[in-house]
């Protein structure tokens, strides 16, 4: 009898199976801003140089960078925070908001001192980046979540 109780029929594997693809469809609906705007600043830190060059912190550079990488710790922490279908993405959005931004930062440093021929890889642009991803994470865990709860 014990056994019978533990056997996983076919339609119970096929509801299995619907309620992960629903799961997953809703984590990329949630998710889809935060990945359109991570392919945007791929292609965007990818293009040549413009006028904007300076090697201090507070360059207009280092000002857009910073702006892009806390959006995209915005998006990201506001899909994590909205899907169900990974639980430990919605407890701890922040962190791994934060370190998928460090880690595009940093591939995208890489791209651009290797892919780029105008482009250079430069130490402040990735801690700009960084203090972005630091500023996104604040903002949305002190200024975002509290409105929400």
């Amino acid at each position: 009898m014990l056994t019978k109780n533990l056997q996983v029929t076919e339609p119970d594997l096929i509801r299995r199976r619907q309620v992960r693809r629903k799961g997953l469809r809703k984590f990329l609906w949630f998710n889809s801003p935060a990945l359109f705007w991570m392919t945007l600043l791929f292609i965007m830190l990818l293009l040549p140089s413009s006028n904007f060059s300076g090697n201090t912190l507070l360059s207009g550079d280092k000002i857009i960078h910073l702006i892009l990488f806390f959006v995209q710790v915005v998006l990201l922490m506001q899909g994590f925070y909205k899907q169900q279908f990974f639980p430990y993405l919605r407890y701890e959005a922040g962190f791994y908001a934060v370190l998928t931004g460090f880690i595009l930062s940093g591939l995208t440093e890489i791209a651009q001192g290797l892919l780029v021929e105008s482009r250079s890889t430069d130490p402040y642009d990735y801690l700009a980046n960084s203090i972005g991803c630091l500023l996104g994470w604040a903002f949305f865990s002190w200024v975002i979540l509290p409105k929400r709860t």
